[in-house]
């Protein structure tokens, strides 16, 4: 499941980590990556509650 445009990624990834998803993916548009956004802090926010799905990031 890719999260992109997602405003709550902790929360989100905890409800699709309960939909039986095998990835969750941290997606940081160009706009976001110019404004300083960071990918890297994103998956470590999704990894402290995803019990299930791998992780991994893009973008």
């Amino acid at each position: 499941m890719d999260m992109i445009g997602v405003k709550n990624l902790e929360e989100r990834a905890k409800e699709v980590d309960g939909f039986g998803v095998d990835y969750i993916c941290v997606h940081t548009g160009y706009d976001l990556q110019a404004v300083g956004k960071n990918s890297l802090e994103d998956l470590a926010t999704i990894k402290r509650v995803v019990k299930n799905a791998k992780t991994a990031f893009h973008g």
